[in-house]
Formats: structure tokens, sequence, C-alpha cells
């Protein structure tokens, strides 16, 4: 744990000028992974320790996913956020023991890595909203920048600024709420 806290520590600050932190919450899935495989597979104590290795940044994805997740919601929302995502992450710890409990004590008899496989295999769960949130997230800046550029180059453009007729604009949106409009003021 002790290493895990230090790669958490050490690579945050590193990875998060280089990467995003999408990027950074799969690196940790990934870290997780591989070495919750590593140690459901092995047969001999001495490589155990290598999954110490593996295990490195399997801290990063949470506190990722929370930044992640933060920067979608309005500043006085995010309590009721954190809230709920705390509420889910003690439901998970309360029903995980129980839960791998009864797979190991089933699978004890022929596998004795196997819950470290599904324990592995359950990380994809998370893995799949990550990236779920991150093909969201970028689609949604791309329809922004979009409508963006779109903007600038009609209020940059004195072509445009010049041809515009207020008397129409007045005269349609008068016909559409069926009420005259006095004035328009234009700065």
């Amino acid at each position: 744990m002790a290493c895990s806290a230090l790669g958490t520590v050490l690579a945050v600050p590193f990875l998060r000028h280089h990467v995003s932190d999408t990027t950074i919450a799969i690196v940790g899935l990934v870290s997780k992974a591989a070495g919750t495989l590593w140690i459901g597979v092995i047969q001999s104590e001495a490589v155990l320790y290598f999954s110490i290795l593996l295990l490195a940044f399997q801290l990063l994805p949470f506190p990722m996913m929370r930044a992640i997740v933060s920067r979608g919601i309005h500043p006085t929302d995010q309590g009721s956020l954190f809230a709920l995502m705390h509420c889910g992450e003690s439901l998970i710890h309360f029903l995980a023991p129980l839960i791998f409990t009864v797979i190991y004590a089933s699978t004890l008899r022929f596998y004795t890595g196997f819950i470290f496989i599904v324990a592995a295999i359950m990380l994809l769960i998370p893995a799949g909203f990550t990236l779920g949130i991150k093909f969201l997230d970028a689609k949604i800046n791309v329809d922004y920048q979009a409508m963006e550029d779109r903007g600038t180059e009609l209020a940059t453009s004195p072509s445009v600024a010049s041809s515009i007729n207020f008397d129409d604009i007045a005269s349609i949106a008068s016909s559409q709420n069926n009420a005259p409009i006095s004035t328009i003021s234009v700065s």
C-alpha cells in the first residue's frame, strides 16, 4: 500500500502535465487489473512481490474520476454529487466482502486464484464508465467548438455586420409574437 501511495503522490502531478485525467484514471485501472491478475495466476511466492510494482498506480482512478465528474457539474451541485459517489463507495465496501467470500469459497476447490480474475474482470465496469465519459465529453466539446467558431466569424466580419437590416428583424419578431416591438437598441 505504501508503494501505491507513493506512486499516486509522485505520478499525478507529473502525468497531469502530459495526459488528461481520463487517461490517468485508465492507467490506474490497468495497473489494478494487471496486479490483480498477476496475483491470481502466479504460482510462486517469490514472484508474488512483483505485483507490488504492478499495483503502484491502483489508487489513481477514483480521485481522477471524481475530478472528471466534478468538471461537468455546477459547483453548487458538487456536494450532492460527491455524497452520492461516497454512498456508492460505502455500499460497495459493505457488499464486496460478502460477495467475494461466497465466490472464493465456491471456487476454492478448482482454482484458488479465480477470485482475483473475477476482481480484474469487474474492473471493466469503471473502465467502461470512464471511457464513456471521455467520449461524451469529447463529443460535447466538439459541438461547442463548432458553435464558437461560427459566432466568432460573424462577430468579426464587417461585411456581415453592415448587411444586417434591423427593421427586417423587428418585423419578423413582431409577426411571430403578435405584438409590436417598440424599441430595439443596438450596441
